[in-house]
């Protein structure tokens, strides 16, 4: 049986398309993973990038107009200090005028100050300038100042006092403090940080603490280029993609700005790949195995059908085997009739011709006794031949023994090795390991050598035989192979039956002994040829 096309594929083929199927599922689930979180991380790069221009641009206004401001108040001061020495030069200090002066000029205090308490209080002004601003806690007052200091011509300082707390309400209020904290409204902001090498200038309210620049390499590395890279890291024990930025202010590095984005989207975008993939394998699987159980279907229908013809051929051999086995045994019992009948007339004509010659006497040349040594001669040839086919009719017992097949051919294929050589026919002889065999060895050898010179009349001068042996389990198997003269197609069927020659000099018993040897010993011959190329026998001997 054909299998159909369409249906013409084994497991192991089901089994390779099952995998190329689940690949290519898990390779397009894969790249369209990767496609889509490309394109949220893209998206999420993108926002970071600009947020990280505004907080960039409205961090260098408000550094700017802070310094401004910061400058603008510290000029102030040093400007009412100008008019506190102006009056001292005057003599026109007192402490009622500095107190008014103070509210007119909105100053938290002003302090005239000699050099020595210059050294033991305020050791911070830098006394190398001739005026100084700057944030401190001055002794006495419990939070942070904004001073300024002029020098005071006998020497010591004037310093005016404002409350610190004012400028920073004011960087607070006014600056990017305020800004980054507005923009963490959106959920899909975590964090904003801006930080440089001595820690974190502002951030937002979640912040307590962060990697530093000094030990963080990635945040090192973004400095050294100076360009924006991109991370996953842990922030309070959940994702955030975080993008660094540099930050520069007229064109001066100023630090780093950090955003902290919720990581969220891209794990959903993992579960839904994974969830994806499960389904598409699912289905996958689902329709391979409808498919499998299909063809597991047609498999065991194909090999069902072929055990049939299998056993329907076997069958046919056997019967085959059976009605060649009848015919032997039909034909050989005719000829032993035949024999039997022919027998005594023939040992008679063989008497009267013996007879005859005794009466013409010792004429040793004369034409009658050459014709009585002919007619003996061929009533001699004739009783052989009757002697053949009483000998395949009635088949002596078989004398079954060890025996050696390889021992066997080897031996043969010394006995014919000078013909094989007068011929130039080359042999390839090929021992397999195998087993011994019970059998009747001569019986055996007679099957070989019939086989043989089968095989030596079919080659032409410098042809070729091959002669092999293996063993497939208990049985034996013999092949004999040669590049003749080949069978006819409507001879095969026919070359082991009894008296079929198609050699002058044949008497059509060689193959038909050789079936029935093989017969004898429960084994099977089959041969294949083409004409003009080759034929093989493979005979086939169980062990027992």
């Amino acid at each position: 049986m054909k299998k159909p096309d369409h249906i013409n594929f084994s497991h192991k083929t089901i089994t390779l398309l099952f995998i190329l199927i689940i690949s290519i599922l898990l390779l397009s689930a894969v790249f369209e993973y990767i496609s889509r979180k490309s394109s949220v991380l893209s998206l999420m790069s993108q926002m970071s990038r600009n947020l990280a221009f505004v907080i960039e641009t409205a961090s260098v206004n408000a550094i700017l107009n802070y310094d401004k401001i910061e400058n603008e108040t510290a000029n102030r001061l040093i400007t009412s200090l100008k008019m506190i020495r102006h009056l001292e030069s005057e003599q026109k200090i007192t402490v009622p005028a500095l107190k008014e002066f103070a509210q007119d000029y909105n100053l938290y205090k002003i302090l005239i100050l000699d050099s020595m308490e210059i050294a033991r209080h305020f050791s911070f002004i830098d006394q190398t300038f001739e005026d100084y601003w700057g944030f401190h806690f001055v002794p006495g007052e419990p939070t942070e100042k904004f001073m300024a200091a002029l020098k005071r011509p006998p020497g010591g300082y004037y310093v005016a006092l404002t409350e610190a707390y004012e400028l920073t309400a004011m960087q607070r209020n006014n600056g990017i403090t305020s800004l980054i904290n507005n923009l963490i409204a959106d959920s899909s902001i975590i964090y904003i940080t801006i930080q440089d090498t001595l820690g974190i200038i502002t951030a937002t309210e979640n912040i307590n603490s962060l990697s530093s620049i000094l030990n963080d390499d990635f945040l090192q590395k973004s400095l050294k280029q100076d360009k924006t890279l991109y991370r996953k890291i842990i922030f309070n024990k959940q994702p955030v993609y975080e993008s660094i930025t540099p930050f520069k202010v007229q064109n001066v590095s100023y630090g780093l700005i950090r955003i902290g984005l919720d990581y969220q989207p891209v794990a959903n975008l993992n579960r839904a790949a994974v969830r994806n993939a499960i389904i598409r394998m699912s289905l996958s699987a689902m329709i391979l195995l409808i498919l499998f159980t299909y063809s597991l279907m047609v498999q065991k229908l194909y090999v069902i059908n072929n055990e049939k013809e299998k056993i329907a051929a076997e069958v046919y051999r056997l019967q085959e085997d059976i009605r060649r086995k009848e015919k032997i045994t039909a034909m050989g019992e005719l000829a032993a009739g035949v024999a039997h009948e022919i027998r005594n007339p023939l040992n008679a004509i063989s008497m009267s011709v013996q007879r005859l010659g005794k009466a013409l006497g010792p004429q040793e040349n004369s034409k009658e006794i050459i014709l009585i040594k002919t007619i003996r001669s061929e009533i001699q040839r004739v009783g052989d031949i009757i002697q053949q086919f009483l000998a395949f009719a009635r088949p002596a017992p078989l004398k079954k023994s060890q025996t050696d097949l390889n021992n066997l051919i080897e031996t043969i294929l010394g006995i014919y090795q000078a013909k094989l050589e007068n011929k130039k026919i080359d042999v390839h002889w090929s021992p397999g390991k195998i087993q011994n065999i019970s059998a009747d060895s001569e019986k055996m050898k007679q099957m070989l050598i019939n086989l043989l010179e089968n095989a030596i009349n079919a080659v032409m001068d410098k042809g070729k035989i091959s002669i092999s042996t293996l063993q497939q389990g208990e049985e034996m198997i013999i092949k004999i192979h040669d590049n003749g003269i080949g069978i006819p197609k409507e001879n095969l069927t026919k070359i082991f039956n009894l008296y079929f020659t198609t050699r002058p000099e044949g008497n059509g018993l060689g193959l038909a002994e050789v079936a029935q040897i093989i017969g004898n010993h429960n084994g099977k011959i089959e041969v294949q040829s083409y004409e003009k190329e080759f034929t093989e026998f493979t005979i086939t001997l169980p062990k027992e």
